[in-house]
C-alpha cells in the first residue's frame, strides 16, 4: 500500500491507497473496480485496514484515511464529535474527487459511517458497518482508564477483552502495536465522543444498502447490538464471522475481505 497526504482546512490528512500514483499534487488513480473508503475505530489508524487492502486492491480501488489526529495525519487531538468527523470525511472525498464509493466502517467509524449515509446518500454505493452501533455504551470503566493513562497516572491497558479466545497472542501483539501509535489523550476524546454520540432516530434516514458484520465473540458491540440494528436501517442485512471478536479485521483478515467483496460485487445486481 502506497501513503500519501491531501490538505484539508490546512490540515495534512494521511491516507493509505491502491493504484497508481502521481506526482504530489495529483490525486491517485481510482479506476479499477469498486471504489471503497475503510475508516478505523476509536483511537485506531488506517493500518488496522492493511489486510483488506492489499487483499481488495487487486480488483478494486481502494483506501483508508487517518482522521484527524491519528496515525500520520496532523494534529495532536481528535475531533470532538462522531457528526464532526463525518463532515471531515465529507471534506476528504470532494477533496480527492471520488467517484461514488461503499464506505466500510469499523466502531466509531461505522457510528461515522451511518452519519455520513444519512447526510450524503448521493456519494454512497453502500455502507459496510463492522461493531456497528446507533446508541453506543462506552463503559465508565473504559473510560476511567483511558482518563488515567491520559493524565498519566496509569500505563496502557493491554486488554484481552478486545478479542476472541481462539485468537493466537501473535494477533494480539499485532493489534497492542497499533494501539501504543496513537495518543491517549485521542484515543479517550474518542471514546468520549462515541459515547455520547445517539443516531437511533436517524437510522430510517440511511437508504443505501448496508451490510451489518459482527463478530461472534465480539465482547465491546455484541452481536445482538448488530443484530438489533439491522431491522432498523431500511436496506440492511447482517453476517456473523465466527472466531472473532472486535478486531475483526486482523482476527479474520481473508473472511472479512471475502465478506466485503461479496457485498460491492453484489451492489450492481441491486442498483
Amino acid at each position: 500500500m502506497r501513503s500519501r497526504y491531501v490538505h484539508i482546512d490546512g490540515q495534512a490528512v494521511n491516507y493509505l491507497h491502491s493504484g497508481r500514483s502521481f506526482l504530489p499534487d495529483k490525486r491517485p488513480a481510482f479506476e479499477q473496480g469498486e471504489m471503497l473508503v475503510f475508516l478505523h475505530g476509536a483511537g485506531e489508524n488506517a493500518a488496522i485496514w492493511r489486510q483488506q487492502l492489499e487483499t481488495l486492491g487487486r480488483e478494486h480501488s481502494v483506501l483508508a484515511v487517518d482522521l484527524p489526529g491519528h496515525g500520520r495525519s496532523g494534529g495532536t487531538e481528535g475531533l470532538e464529535s462522531v457528526a464532526a468527523y463525518a463532515e471531515f470525511l465529507a471534506a476528504f472525498v470532494h477533496a480527492l474527487n471520488l467517484r461514488p464509493f461503499t464506505l466500510v466502517g469499523k466502531g466509531m467509524g461505522a457510528s461515522v459511517a451511518l452519519h455520513f449515509g444519512a447526510a450524503h446518500a448521493k456519494r454512497l454505493r453502500g455502507l459496510v458497518l463492522l461493531a456497528a452501533t446507533a446508541n453506543p455504551e462506552v463503559s465508565e470503566e473504559m473510560l476511567s482508564s483511558w482518563r488515567d493513562v491520559m493524565r498519566g497516572r496509569a500505563p496502557q491497558p493491554f486488554s484481552k477483552d478486545l478479542f476472541s479466545p481462539s485468537t493466537s497472542f501473535d494477533v494480539m501483539k499485532k493489534v497492542w502495536t497499533e494501539q501504543v501509535r496513537t495518543d491517549p489523550r485521542v484515543r479517550y476524546h474518542d471514546l468520549l465522543a462515541w459515547s455520547q454520540d445517539d443516531f437511533t432516530d436517524r437510522l430510517v434516514d440511511v437508504r443505501s444498502p448496508v451490510l451489518v458484520v459482527a463478530g461472534a465473540d465480539n465482547r465491546i458491540v455484541p452481536p445482538a447490538v448488530s443484530q438489533d440494528l439491522c431491522p432498523q436501517l431500511p436496506n440492511a442485512r447482517l453476517e456473523i464471522i465466527d472466531a472473532a471478536g472486535h478486531v475483526t479485521e486482523m482476527e479474520q483478515p481473508k473472511e472479512l475481505a471475502d465478506r466485503i467483496d461479496h457485498f460491492v460485487r453484489s451492489l450492481d445486481r441491486e442498483t
